[in-house]
């Protein structure tokens, strides 16, 4: 059985495809219960204050935040905010084929014109609960809980 000692030194997985998969546990994760602090639309995140404000629920918000932002946002919004830094493992997908290799383990549509930049879908990623957000043209964001972080990064290394 395969550990995470395959991540190289900048914690990216190896891989001979044009793809960049990379670990990215470190962004700041926020849950905000609640009407949301800014005017979202399901199914589209919002890029503001170096984080992306994700609507999950109508009365559920996700704030996934660049780790030098997140104190400030973890003080700006209070007890209002649950921390989840530690509940959910994010795993970046970037290149052209980043879709592609989604696909093979994921039933998230992610085709550009389904899911533009800033889209942003919970669904099933290898068979687990979990988000998808379209960071960019060519990046995409999985993010599941921590427990699973093994079976992800086993999952998109065996199918890279």
């Amino acid at each position: 059985m395969r550990t995470l000692a395959f991540l190289t030194a900048d914690r990216s997985l190896p891989t001979r495809a044009p793809l960049g998969p990379a670990d990215r546990s470190d962004l700041v994760k926020l849950e905000l219960h609640g009407p949301p602090p800014r005017s979202l639309t399901m199914g589209q995140a919002l890029r503001a204050e170096q984080a992306w404000w994700c609507p999950v629920t109508p009365s559920r918000t996700l704030v996934l935040a660049d780790p030098t932002a997140g104190p400030v946002l973890r003080a700006r919004l209070g007890e209002a905010a649950v921390d989840l830094t530690c509940g959910l493992v994010a795993l970046s997908l970037s290149g052209p084929c980043a879709e592609e290799l989604l696909a093979r383990f994921c039933a998230i549509d992610t085709r550009p014109h389904v899911l533009p930049v800033g889209g942003f879908r919970p669904g099933s990623i290898a068979r687990t609960p979990g988000y998808v957000l379209r960071e960019g043209e060519q990046q995409l964001l999985l993010l599941v809980g921590a427990a699973y972080a093994r079976h992800l990064f086993d999952v998109v290394a065996d199918h890279a």
